[in-house]
């Protein structure tokens, strides 16, 4: 698989649906290159969504990628809740509960490293919330709300990154590629109106 042509080769992320045995799964395209995602192996990965239902209702996806030793990695995606396919998207994301990471080499723009990961079934549950609320919701100047949206997540960064640290520092982890599921209950954030 290579980097698809109408993306540009650099270091990005960008959403996809790509067909698998099991039918079409959400998956995150992550271009960067060889040699950091061969030093990011085994690493913890973290996703964080946040809703805003105004001025036009997006999401923005952030993966982190956590290794001890090397700083936080953040790919940042924007959905576009007023868009066919990124509506469809984040309901096949609520179905499958589940996406693939796949890391481009910025080099080649080839496949280097594929990792499966899970969402939390209540992260699922609300952003089928999201998706229903969208529907309603006005259509508006999607870059104010990608402004906002940036401007919340640079505030929650720190709470995310003092979780990983702590996780880190925990004798039961596992440096296998995963999910880390949040310890503290994220609902009462990500339900905040961004306006």
């Amino acid at each position: 698989m290579t980097w698809p042509a109408n993306l540009p080769r650099q270091a990005i992320a960008a959403l996809r649906l790509v067909e698998t045995p099991a039918g079409p799964l959400p998956a995150v395209y992550a271009m960067l290159s060889e040699p950091e995602i061969r030093e990011r192996s085994r690493q913890t990965i973290y996703q964080h969504f946040l809703f805003a239902p105004q001025p036009h209702p997006a999401i923005l996806w952030a993966t982190g990628l956590f290794k001890p030793g090397l700083p936080p990695r953040w790919l940042r995606t924007f959905i576009d809740l007023k868009n066919p396919p990124d509506r469809a998207l984040l309901h096949q994301l609520t179905v499958s509960r589940s996406y693939q990471l796949l890391f481009f080499a910025l080099e080649t723009g080839c496949v280097v490293s594929t990792v499966t990961q899970r969402i939390d079934p209540r992260q699922c549950e609300l952003i089928g919330v999201w998706l229903k609320s969208a529907a309603c919701g006005q259509t508006g100047a999607l870059s104010i709300t990608k402004n906002a949206l940036n401007a919340k997540f640079e505030w929650v960064k720190p709470s995310i990154l003092k979780e990983m640290e702590s996780f880190h520092a925990s004798p039961r982890r596992s440096y296998q590629s995963r999910a880390l599921v949040p310890s503290r209950p994220l609902l009462p954030l990500e339900r905040e109106a961004i306006c």
